[in-house]
């Protein structure tokens, strides 16, 4: 997924809660400096991306570099509670992490009507 498209889907969440929120209107640069994901280097004077900005916004490999043990495991136990009977291994970035973690989620709940 391109990085323009997860920063519209962050502002589509945003919008969700708060119609008038600040971030709608901001372009892209104004929405990192806004959520301060943009940052100057104290020593090296710098400007970069934060750890914070490469984790919801990063691509896959960009996260493998600057964060290897990032991931979430999510499993599911039912028959043989020694083994698993679903799994998803979820190494991306938190805005995909978070809508794969509620599809597994909603896979597996039961429903009752």
């Amino acid at each position: 997924m391109k990085i323009r498209s997860i920063r519209e889907r962050c502002r589509r969440y945003v919008r969700i809660n708060r119609k008038n929120h600040p971030w709608v209107d901001m372009d892209d640069g104004q929405l990192l400096n806004s959520a301060q994901l943009v940052q100057v280097d104290p020593e090296s004077r710098e400007r970069g991306v934060t750890l914070a900005g490469v984790m919801l916004f990063g691509t896959d490999s960009q996260i493998l570099t600057v964060c290897p043990p990032h991931r979430t495991d999510c499993l599911l136990r039912k028959v043989d509670v020694d083994r698993y009977d679903d799994r998803d291994l979820i190494r991306t970035n938190l805005l995909d992490s978070y809508d794969r973690i509620l599809a597994f989620i909603q896979k597996h709940l039961p429903d009752p009507f």
